[in-house]
């Protein structure tokens, strides 16, 4: 059965911030070539904002049993909402090919994860498709890319399905008695941050690249850093961001066999990874800093800019200068990207 949910907000805040968000002492150095500000922030009524994407002018929000908000964002200084689904679980949101994948583990489904497709073509009359069992992590981000959907089990491979076959949900199993992190789906191919229990010391979490359509192991690249708490996975132009608990790896021309470990990022405790250009944005210290870093003329990244925010951020997404940090209770808070440096 298909259903449409709408319910008007006109009771709901958006407040505009002007400038920066409170200071942080302990911001990460940058180059201070650029700057971050907050332009405006959304109420979601108490809904706990927990993942966001954004395709054109519309970015979803998901937000557990909270359900799923649509929002217009052609003026990020005035944010709005179009829609909320409120009788859909929406743990986590991905764009798709032709409409909003979203994950849910909700109470009716006796806490099991489910995937289905949201016809979003009118954002402002959302039409809920069935709901299909899936084994996976909803707590790790979806990764969306010419119809087929990839995410995170944490057990035996990642989960690899079709946007409009669902029901046919295939396993990946690229890491034999392991454990995949985060997942990645891009120009046809899967990054899988791993750990096992067969690798050990410095190389004991690894990036492991497989074919997304047969799931076989075409690579296997080993980091340094010590395994993560939280994991996040970023492909900027041909170079892989790998995020750990310490710091942020950075793999150049990871895809030929001029590949290299550049410097690394000395950024902790990154929860997501959000990408536009050449441009990305690292949710970090826990979702309490934004920090904006781009690849420079030798190869290797560094820090531009960086912000603390009020409200811990859980998920982040970038549209040309524009971030969008799902921000908890507090709900969405929208971010400029300035590349003029603040006086």
């Amino acid at each position: 059965m298909r259903n449409r949910v709408i319910v008007p907000f006109s009771s709901l805040i958006v407040g505009s911030v002007l400038g920066c968000a409170s200071p942080s002492s302990d911001l990460p150095e940058t180059s201070n070539a650029a700057a971050l500000r907050v332009r405006s922030t959304l109420d979601l009524g108490g809904a706990p904002a927990r993942s966001v994407d954004v395709r054109d002018s519309v970015a979803a929000i998901g937000c557990g049993q909270g359900g799923l908000f649509l929002v217009d964002v052609s003026k990020p200084s005035e944010p709005s909402i179009l829609a909320h689904v409120q009788d859909l679980d929406a743990s986590a949101v991905a764009f798709g090919t032709d409409g909003l994948v979203v994950a849910s583990a909700a109470p009716a489904f006796g806490g099991s994860p489910r995937l289905q497709v949201v016809d979003v073509l009118d954002p402002r009359a959302p039409v809920v498709g069935a709901a299909f069992a899936a084994n996976f992590d909803v707590d790790t981000r979806l990764s969306t890319e010419s119809g087929t959907i990839a995410a995170a089990r944490r057990r035996d491979g990642p989960l690899v399905t079709d946007e409009h076959r669902l029901e046919l949900a295939q396993l990946r199993a690229i890491v034999q008695d392991g454990v995949d992190d985060a997942v990645l789906l891009r120009r046809g191919l899967l990054f899988v941050h791993a750990t096992t229990k067969r690798w050990s010391g410095e190389g004991s979490h690894r990036v492991v690249i497989a074919h997304a359509d047969r799931g076989e192991a075409r690579d296997t690249i080993a980091l340094a850093a010590s395994p993560p708490d939280t994991s996040a996975l970023a492909l900027v132009g041909d170079d892989l961001l790998c995020a750990s608990a310490d710091r942020v790896e950075v793999v150049t021309s990871i895809t030929t066999p001029a590949r290299r470990l550049a410097n690394p990022l000395p950024i902790r405790n990154v929860r997501g990874i959000a990408v536009d250009r050449n441009a990305a944005l690292l949710l970090a210290a826990d979702g309490g800093q934004l920090v904006w870093v781009e690849p420079q003329a030798l190869g290797d990244w560094t820090a531009l800019a960086a912000i603390g925010l009020d409200d811990a951020g859980r998920d982040v997404a970038l549209r040309g200068d524009v971030a969008f940090v799902a921000a908890g209770d507090a709900g969405l808070t929208v971010v400029e990207l300035v590349r003029e440096p603040t006086p």
